[in-house]
């Protein structure tokens, strides 16, 4: 008799109803390199009824592993993450989990910079000293597949001549 191993994908669904949760709680995978920010963003995302922190990465492999195993909703993505530039990663994300979208957590405003990794994929742009009051919502923009810019790189990508992504995917 022959037998072979496969390896098998452990799918979750994307929004999990638990006791004691909302009933559409967003799963979210937080791919951050210090491990204080992971701690302070996972205990603010928990303690809300509406996210479930299932994952955390400190580097793109991680990322990648999480991304596979717990198919999330939504991966939260800081820029300077460990591993490949910005861009290669966000794809290779979403090749691993098609069905995912990224927030990314970043300091960079040039609109080209933004521009780049929206083109890549991201569905969310987050600047790192507006987590704490812009990233609840763009996650639950991107869990629903609407994108969320910080309105400040909104206007001024308005005022620069654009991203390079059409105007209807920036807000």
């Amino acid at each position: 008799m022959h037998t072979h191993s496969t390896i098998h994908k452990v799918t979750h669904p994307r929004r999990l109803g638990r006791p004691g949760r909302a009933a559409a709680t967003t799963r979210v995978v937080l791919a951050v390199p210090e491990e204080s920010e992971r701690r302070t963003l996972r205990a603010s995302l928990n303690a809300g009824r509406s996210f479930e922190v299932v994952a955390e990465a400190h580097d793109s492999v991680s990322a990648m592993r999480f991304a596979h195993a717990h198919d999330p909703c939504v991966l939260v993505l800081d820029a300077d993450i460990p591993g490949d530039d910005t861009t290669a990663v966000i794809a290779a994300l979403l090749e691993e989990s098609p069905e995912s979208r990224v927030v990314l957590l970043t300091t960079h405003e040039e609109p080209v910079v933004v521009g780049a990794c929206l083109r890549a994929g991201a569905l969310g742009y987050v600047l790192k000293w507006r987590i704490h009051d812009e990233l609840p919502e763009a996650i639950r923009r991107a869990s629903v597949g609407r994108a969320y810019l910080t309105p400040r790189l909104g206007a001024r990508i308005a005022a620069e001549g654009g991203s390079g992504a059409p105007p209807d995917q920036l807000f």
